[in-house]
């Protein structure tokens, strides 16, 4: 399947992209077989939920910096940011509709 690309997330850019709004942010590795599963499901989700989460990608290998500043110890791990702040860690591969209703929940809260 052929989808968006997902955007990289660097140190440099990072703030900036996740300050406001909703987003879901990827913590991957290229030899990770877990997250080359969870990446379709990604993309999927960043279209079809793409009015409420923008998803983003952070490769631990080469963002080693953002892998620290969020103590990310094994991959995939899914975070969920709202308006710049944490509001949930998610590890492993998580299937779309668990993702879905992780964003249900975060808007039912307000």
């Amino acid at each position: 399947m052929t989808g968006p690309q997902l955007s990289e997330l660097t140190e440099e850019t990072f703030d900036a992209e996740t300050s406001s709004g909703v987003v879901l942010i990827d913590f991957y590795a290229d030899w990770c077989q877990p997250c080359h599963v969870q990446k379709p499901i990604l993309q999927e989700l960043a279209v079809e939920q793409a009015a409420r989460v923008a998803v983003k990608m952070v490769d631990v290998k080469t963002q080693p910096g953002l892998a620290a500043r969020f103590a990310v110890s094994t991959v995939p791990l899914l975070l969920l940011l709202k308006e710049g702040k944490v509001v949930r860690r998610l590890s492993g591969v998580r299937r779309k509709r668990q993702l879905v209703e992780e964003l249900n929940e975060l808007s039912a809260q307000g």
